[in-house]
């Protein structure tokens, strides 16, 4: 009560706009995967998992992964295979291991990569430890892309002067084409 009478607390313009603009970021982060609308619950219980659980948890984190790796599932994300998310509620900032995660290509999820917010761009995935740094009171989103294949294939045409085709399978498609 006393804290939401003291007029200088009192939101600001810019305040306003950069909460306005940080929710449009997370609606945008929640669009950019179906991991974030999983609609069964054989989706959840084998996609969800969190970490950071039991006795010995970091008190104000939870960290949880979202996973398009379910052998028993179809794969319901062309962009991305693993989305890990921390949301760091404590003042000081947090570094966290999460299971298998290390040797993988973990990156800030490319909006809060793009985003203004100069705190959130601070958080950092080692992927030689497999550990994840987030900020005090920041929630940071890390995704780990498909694997891409390609395969390079000589075809015998002496009569063209397109000799390779490649063919492949990458995030949002697959196709081939002739060099």
């Amino acid at each position: 009560g006393p804290r939401l009478a003291d007029p200088a607390l009192k939101p600001g313009r810019n305040d306003i706009i950069s909460s306005a603009y940080h929710a449009l970021e997370l609606l945008a982060m929640r669009n950019s995967s179906p991991l974030f609308r999983l609609r069964t619950e054989e989706d959840v219980v084998a996609r969800l998992q969190f970490y950071n659980t039991g006795p010995d948890q970091i008190p104000g984190l939870i960290v949880m992964s979202l996973s398009d790796k379910v052998a028993s599932l179809p794969d319901i994300d062309p962009r991305y295979e693993q989305v890990i998310v921390l949301f760091n509620a404590s003042d000081t900032p947090q570094t966290f291991s999460v299971p298998g995660a290390a040797g993988l290509g973990f990156r800030l999820h490319p909006i809060q990569a793009q985003s203004p917010d100069a705190i959130v761009k601070q958080s950092t995935f080692d992927p030689a430890s497999g550990q994840f740094s987030v900020p005090a009171r920041t929630t940071a989103v890390f995704v780990q892309g498909e694997a891409a294949r390609i395969t390079i294939v000589k075809d015998a045409r002496p009569d063209s002067r397109r000799n390779f085709r490649f063919e492949g399978t990458f995030p949002g498609g697959s196709g081939s084409f002739y060099l």
